[in-house]
């Protein structure tokens, strides 16, 4: 092992989820791709390896922040309606409300 994992602080579970923000469920998912140790039924991630995972995971913005924002991103967008559709008039995203029980004599 190298000399930094030697003596490097091991992090739980709760401890690496809360770091990169996600579910355990998801840091489970995470550490097992990073160096890890299994002690006493519990995954345990070195501090550096999961800085190392970060680092690895960073990416420089694909849009170049010098440029000028076009003139679409600055105009504002109408307010959209607030009618809703009614029965008569279903839209196309949603099924006609259809009545299923008999009438009653």
């Amino acid at each position: 092992m190298s000399a930094p994992l030697e003596r490097a602080r091991l992090l739980t579970i709760v401890e690496v989820a809360a770091r990169l923000r996600i579910s355990k469920r998801s840091a489970y998912r995470v550490a097992r791709e990073m160096i890890h140790a299994e002690i006493g039924g519990r995954l345990l991630v070195p501090e550096p390896a999961l800085e190392r995972y970060i680092e690895t995971r960073l990416r420089a913005p694909t849009w170049d922040p010098s440029a000028p924002a076009s003139p679409a991103a600055r105009t504002s967008r109408a307010p959209a309606s607030t009618s809703r559709p009614t029965a008569a008039t279903p839209s196309s995203s949603r099924r006609p409300i259809v009545v299923r029980t008999k009438p009653k004599p």
